[in-house]
């Protein structure tokens, strides 16, 4: 019997649980493109500061090298604001059941 109710007062915080993780899914997925739109303003911004006197003084295939990883902070950022998470992530999760 004291097996039983450990099990009702475990199922009843699952429950629980699985509430406050619902409530934190719907605050998240609103800011993922918002969270994007701020990256790719950052590296916007940190490509035209850093980068221009590279490619003013030392030209065009070193300033590329160098700003590598930024170009593709930039392309990701691009991407998510234009797709969103994907189909397993926290918007699609809310898209399907919006439609449904």
């Amino acid at each position: 019997m004291h097996k039983i109710y450990d099990l009702y007062l475990n199922a009843k915080q699952l429950i629980k649980l699985r509430k406050i993780v619902k409530t934190e899914k719907s605050k998240t997925t609103i800011l993922i493109r918002l969270a994007s739109l701020s990256t790719f303003i950052i590296m916007i911004v940190a490509l035209s500061t850093t980068k221009m006197t590279i490619l003013e003084n030392d030209g065009f295939w070193l300033m590329m090298h160098a700003s590598r990883t930024d170009w593709a902070m930039l392309m990701g950022s691009v991407f998510l604001m234009i797709t969103g998470g994907g189909a397993w992530s926290l918007d699609g999760v809310m898209r399907r059941k919006h439609n449904n």
